[in-house]
């Protein structure tokens, strides 16, 4: 379960706490003025080209827009213009609500909500938001992923200590959802009395499996590490599709090295190799050996420096 972070501002004159916020976060009651970070899994988020000048005549289009990919409900929308494109994000005040409530957090105290594409876009590495989970860039696209996903990762405090947050507030009218959820709650609270006094024992039996599925499915949720929502999904596609271009273009590189055309008693002493560079070391049985080597070898990479001693033939370069 997704664990909220605190994550401390620059200094102010007024204390202010930065918290990260995401479905499951346990609650961190704290009595400083709180600025929240949402987290990909309490909005939704597309990047269009739209027939509109503004934002305020794209965030018209905007609902039929998610109207395909996102659950029935009640939504509100919040578009940026961006220089050739809008971003479109529609979000539900309620769950953010309820979010908020569960995470102990006293709405008086909350002074700004943003988003995280808009708070971490352009960061050079991902940010680790848990023990298991970070925020990551998948082609402009700010997603969470399982931190096992990802080669390195900086920590989420260090960033948002370093970074001051944009001008991009999300208006939420969090009194508002909270009377609405009570009235809920009297509702709900009814209807569970009359059932229970409809189907007693009954009654208490199916709430008691019902908890028991919830805790199952949360439990499978955890244990591998599956995606919240439609977009997180897809964006764990596209970082798995990203890594497996990486790998095969890597084994196609090893593959040229070991191709090369040795004589019958030279051999490759040691091969160090990445994405981006790469460092060989040749015994040769003959240092004329090492010319043909060299212009097979500046076919496929550009050489940065070559040394030969003793027969050994080394030379480091990079990929094209």
């Amino acid at each position: 379960m997704q664990l909220p972070i605190n994550l401390k501002p620059k200094t102010s004159a007024v204390p202010v706490e930065t918290i990260y916020l995401d479905k499951g976060s346990r609650p961190v009651p704290t009595q400083a003025k709180v600025d929240l970070v949402l987290g990909p899994s309490l909005y939704w988020f597309r990047e269009k080209v739209l027939p509109a000048k503004t934002a305020f005549a794209a965030k018209n289009l905007a609902p039929s827009v998610f109207d395909a990919i996102i659950p029935q409900g009640e939504y509100d929308y919040f578009v940026i213009k961006r220089p050739e494109h809008f971003w479109l994000f529609a979000y539900d005040e309620a769950l953010i609500a309820e979010t908020i409530k569960h995470a102990g957090l006293k709405i008086g105290n909350i002074r700004n909500i943003y988003f995280a594409q808009t708070e971490c876009r352009g960061m050079e590495h991902p940010l680790q938001v848990g023990d298991r989970r970070v925020l990551a860039d998948v082609d402009g696209a700010v997603i969470e992923l399982p931190l096992g996903y990802v080669d390195d990762a900086e920590a989420g405090e260090r960033y948002f200590q370093t970074h001051e947050r944009s001008k991009y507030r999300v208006p939420v009218n969090l009194y508002r959802n909270t009377l609405l959820d009570r009235k809920e709650i009297i509702t709900l609270t009814a209807v569970a009395l009359v059932f229970a006094l409809i189907y007693g024992v009954d009654y208490f039996r199916a709430k008691q499996q019902l908890a028991a599925v919830l805790e199952k499915q949360e439990t499978l949720r955890d244990a591998y590490a599956l995606p919240q929502t439609s977009f997180e999904l897809k964006g764990l596609i596209g970082a798995l599709e990203k890594r497996e271009t990486q790998q095969t273009a890597l084994r196609e590189k090893a593959k040229a090295l070991f191709d090369l055309p040795l004589g019958a008693d030279s051999r490759i002493d040691t091969l160090t190799l990445s994405t981006q560079k790469v460092a060989v070391s040749i015994a040769l049985s003959d240092e004329k050996e090492g010319s043909a080597l060299k212009n097979r070898l500046s076919q496929f990479m550009k050489i940065t420096s070559e040394k030969m001693q003793d027969k050994k033939l080394t030379i480091e370069g990079t990929y094209e």
